[in-house]
């Protein structure tokens, strides 16, 4: 585990005329070392301070009780004398001592108390907005299904209409993200009521226990499961086994600046830009490493988003299969199976060279994103590689239960509805930092699309990932310090040789592998029922082609 950053270790900015600034309005960052969860956590860590001072004031106090005794003593013996100013000065500082410690362990017990009614109130309060939430939608599915059942679909339409449109003004005031996350929260129960449930019955059987459901795996990830299910069934998607080349990484490349969250996503640019042999993109992953003067290595590896829509099946890695891949990790890892994508950056690391003493960053956006988070939460993955950090954009983070002591910087915008398909927040620590982007400058005058696009717009990510490397944030300034603890001296001088590496991955599909091979080809498989504990989620859109707007 390593030690905690402190502001006197916070590396300084780069002296280039432009003063580190604020976040603009709108910008909500939450976790990390500026969070309420890990403030929360702090007043515990004092309390406990608190009373280990205590114990050892209550241990002098003992000490001083015992040498006032021996005092006593010695002045009965013959000839001895009361040391009455000695003892009294013994008996003042004893009492002094046990009221200090009485009032240590007050003050203890306060900051925990006032910690844990914090905690219990923020529960409160979520659990009525969740409450809240689930009864519109349950009154909505009971106004659909009364128009239904008295009037037909003739009376349905301008009732689901009706709802539709309090849908989009509720996505006004709070952006596209959080509505999708409600909807898809509260789906159960609009769903009961169609069906003529009772309030709160479709939820309890549909709902995990987070949600206080009787369901042992978040619904969002059944869903995704079910999805991949069905297009595994109508052979929507079809088993294959991945193929690696290494190519040739050409000259030039991504610098690797020091505490520069841009440096990062410049790598995922990088990686974008590949052009394949036919129409579409290749789908390849890059890997910078950097020498950090300790016998190791800083292994930065880049990942991109959907670069194929249609088919949804193909040789490209990153298509809709690769998504819903991605998206039911923790349930495949569970059944011992991979993700191809997955697959491609173990064999990719192997290939480089990296030990495990390197220190590994993950950097992806949308899709690669989603696959970079499955990799931090793979324990096998974990045991293999050194991961140390994860930046992502635009992918949902809330599900995957991201390996202890990995640093996550997760950028999000209130609009991009990719990060609400965990149907939930990120979570809330020390370890996991996200920062949500108010609505994209031009959103208010397009069309609904063009509102998602602009907000899943990489580009977009990067204009915000350069304010972060700009800003006094605590939570982010904590995240570009061990970014830059992990580049390394040599980076921070500017000395540092990079080593560049690019590997291709293609998903040779219907073809049978040979005996010998079977066992070192993965091949994409089928969804495996999801596990008791853990849950992946998807992500989004192809980022735009360089000839169109992003």
């Amino acid at each position: 585990m390593q030690a905690d950053v402190r502001p006197d270790t916070w590396p300084a900015a780069p002296d280039d005329g432009v003063p580190d600034l604020p976040l603009p309005g709108g910008y909500k960052v939450t976790g990390g070392v500026g969070g309420i969860s890990f403030g929360l956590d702090e007043l515990r860590r004092a309390a406990s301070l608190l009373l280990a001072v205590s114990a050892d004031a209550s241990a002098l106090h003992g000490s001083a009780g015992a040498l006032r005794a021996e005092l006593e003593w010695i002045a009965f013996r013959p000839g001895g004398c009361y040391p009455a100013e000695a003892a009294e000065d013994l008996r003042a500082a004893g009492c002094s001592i046990a009221a200090d410690a009485d009032e240590l362990q007050a003050t203890a017990s306060l900051l925990r108390l006032a910690a844990d009614q914090y905690d219990a109130m923020e529960a409160a309060s979520l659990a009525a907005v969740h409450a809240a939430a689930s009864s519109r939608a349950w009154f909505g599915g009971f106004l659909l299904r009364a128009a239904l059942l008295s009037g037909g679909l003739p009376a349905a339409v301008p009732a689901a209409a009706g709802q539709l449109a309090a849908s989009e003004q509720r996505a006004d005031a709070k952006g596209l993200r959080n509505v999708l996350e409600e909807t898809i929260g509260t789906a159960p129960e609009y769903a009961g009521a169609l069906a003529g449930l009772p309030p709160g019955v479709a939820g309890l059987l549909l709902q995990d226990q987070s949600r206080g459901g009787l369901q042992a795996s978040p619904l969002a990830l059944r869903l995704a499961l079910w999805s991949r299910g069905f297009a595994d069934a109508v052979q929507l998607f079809h088993p294959g086994s991945l193929r690696m080349e290494r190519l040739d990484a050409g000259p030039g490349g991504v610098r690797l600046q020091p505490g520069s969250i841009d440096s990062m996503f410049a790598g995922v640019a990088d990686a974008y830009g590949r052009a394949g042999p036919g129409p579409d993109p290749a789908s390849v992953v890059e890997i910078r490493t950097v020498d950090r003067g300790d016998g190791t290595r800083a292994v930065v590896v880049d990942l991109p988003g959907t670069e194929v829509w249609n088919p949804p099946d193909s040789a490209n890695l990153f298509d809709l299969e690769s998504d819903l891949e991605g998206m039911t990790s923790p349930a495949a890892a569970s059944a011992g199976k991979t993700a191809m994508v997955q697959e491609l950056v173990r064999r990719a690391l192997r290939d480089a060279h990296v030990g495990a003493r390197d220190a590994v960053i993950l950097n992806g956006h949308s899709g690669g994103g989603i696959h970079a988070l499955a990799l931090a939460s793979d324990p096998a993955f974990l045991a293999e590689f050194n991961v140390r950090m994860v930046n992502v954009a635009g992918a949902p983070g809330g599900y995957f239960p991201v390996g202890q002591g990995v640093k996550v910087l997760a950028l999000e915008n209130v609009d991009d509805p990719v990060t609400a398909l965990d149907a939930m927040p990120n979570p809330d620590r020390k370890d996991f930092v996200t920062v949500t982007s108010p609505r994209r400058s031009a959103a208010p005058v397009v069309s609904l699309a063009g509102r998602i696009a602009a907000a899943h717009s990489f580009d977009a990510y990067r204009e915000d990932a350069r304010l972060l490397d700009r800003s006094t944030n605590l939570s982010v300034l904590a995240h570009r310090a061990e970014l830059a603890a992990l580049l390394g001296p040599s980076a921070a001088a500017g000395t540092a040789a990079v080593q560049r590496f690019v590997y291709r991955g293609t998903d040779v599909n219907d073809a049978p592998l040979p005996p010998a091979r079977s066992a070192a080809a993965p091949t994409r498989s089928a969804a495996v029922p999801p596990p008791t504990r853990t849950a992946a989620a998807p992500r989004g859109p192809r980022r735009a082609r360089p000839d169109e707007p992003r």
